[in-house]
This record gives C-alpha cells, sequence and structure tokens, in this order.
C-alpha cells in the first residue's frame, strides 16, 4: 500500500482503517492465574549480581547508587503523592525486593 497519498491527507488513515494481517484478528489470551509465592529466593538478573557484589564491598554504603533530588514548585498533596507511589510500588515487585546471600550467592526475596 503506498503511503505518499495519506501523506498529505487531513487525518490520514486510522488505525482501523489499516488492513491487519489475519493473525492480528484473532482474540488475544488474557493472562490470569494466582500470584505466585516468589518469597523463597529466585535467581538474580546479571545487573542485580552486579549491584549486590558493589554493596559487599562497601556494606551499607550508598556508594554504587545514584542519588536524585528535584525540587517541586507549588502545592504538593502529600496523601496523593504517597498513594500514587504505594500503587508503584504494589504493581512493580521489584520495588518490594531485597537480596541476601545463599551460599555466598545473591538471591531476590520479595
Amino acid at each position: 500500500m503506498p503511503l505518499l497519498p495519506y501523506c498529505g491527507a487531513s487525518g490520514g488513515r486510522q488505525a482501523p482503517d489499516v488492513p491487519r494481517p489475519p493473525e492480528a484478528r484473532r482474540p488475544t489470551r488474557l493472562l490470569g492465574g494466582e500470584p505466585v509465592d516468589r518469597c523463597d529466593g529466585r535467581t538474580t538478573s546479571f545487573s542485580q549480581q552486579r549491584l549486590w557484589f558493589l554493596d559487599q564491598l562497601r556494606p551499607g554504603t550508598a556508594d554504587h547508587l545514584l542519588p536524585l533530588a528535584l525540587r517541586l514548585r507549588g502545592g504538593l498533596d502529600a496523601e496523593a503523592l504517597a498513594a500514587a507511589l504505594g500503587d508503584v510500588i504494589d504493581r512493580h515487585e521489584v520495588l518490594r525486593t531485597r537480596y541476601a546471600a545463599a551460599d555466598g550467592e545473591p538471591v531476590a526475596l520479595v
């Protein structure tokens, strides 16, 4: 399908107008199931292992972290901010994860 004729049009083509391959027309299966208990210790990614290793070199310091400060102007709804941050933390388990050593190797504990 040549695209040039649509470039000058006021709105071009909308997504429903664009032809889709047959496999894209099939309904998608929604993910379901029960939440998985992940407190038994999972293997860590290379990036997590690297941060764990750096923490082992100087325990209790924040040398391996990148601090960031923001200046907010105007009013701040502290309750709304706390609720929003809580929602993000609830949604992303990596933000609730701590790392421990098992046989000298890091494991992730959610």
